[in-house]
């Protein structure tokens, strides 16, 4: 067994896509206005406020998981490795997508 924590991308690794952008396709209404408001809001955060209205929006929609891969990650847990979900998207949907 390795020591070294596993970090696992969310998107595209763990499920089959991306979050956010699943999100846009399911609530378009809100990924209108996150656009306007992106647009508005200063540079350092046109995504993060992007992502953060498609989360108030309504809950993440769901996603093809990587079944294999997560049966390794909860073997991996079970022999006492770390893990970590790092990802891009918003804390809300990410929370949603845990490991547990």
């Amino acid at each position: 067994m390795s020591d070294w924590p596993l970090a696992v991308d969310l998107d595209g690794t763990l499920i089959e896509g991306d979050v956010t952008w699943a999100a846009a396709r399911a609530y378009p209404w809100a990924a209108l206005h996150a656009v306007r408001l992106a647009l508005l809001a200063p540079t350092q955060f046109r995504r993060a406020q992007f992502k953060r209205v498609l989360a108030n929006a309504g809950p993440a929609p769901p996603m093809r998981l990587r079944a294999p891969f997560l049966a390794w990650l909860k073997a991996e847990r079970a022999r006492g490795r770390d893990l970590h979900l790092i990802t891009g998207a918003d804390q809300r949907h990410a929370e949603a997508r845990g490991l547990d």
